[in-house]
């Protein structure tokens, strides 16, 4: 999560919730893309690193929903 952070910065705070379902959704997309072809991918990172992105994208949601509920309470 730190390189992803330190390539892209905090561009995450400025997506909306429903963005970030979205990106995990075409992550799984990826994932299921990658592992139903016969074919390696021509370029990838693998599939370990389409689950760690969920994984990022997981925690990013769950900052802005504790930040949503912060700034509600």
């Amino acid at each position: 999560m730190i390189a992803k952070n330190t390539d892209y910065g905090d561009s995450w705070r400025l997506m909306r919730l429903p963005s970030i379902t979205d990106q995990i959704l075409v992550k799984v997309s990826r994932i299921r893309q990658i592992e139903e072809s016969p074919e390696p991918p021509r370029v990838s990172e693998g599939v370990e690193s389409e689950y760690r992105d969920i994984a990022n994208y997981a925690i990013f949601a769950l900052i802005k929903i504790r930040e949503k509920r912060q700034a509600t309470a």
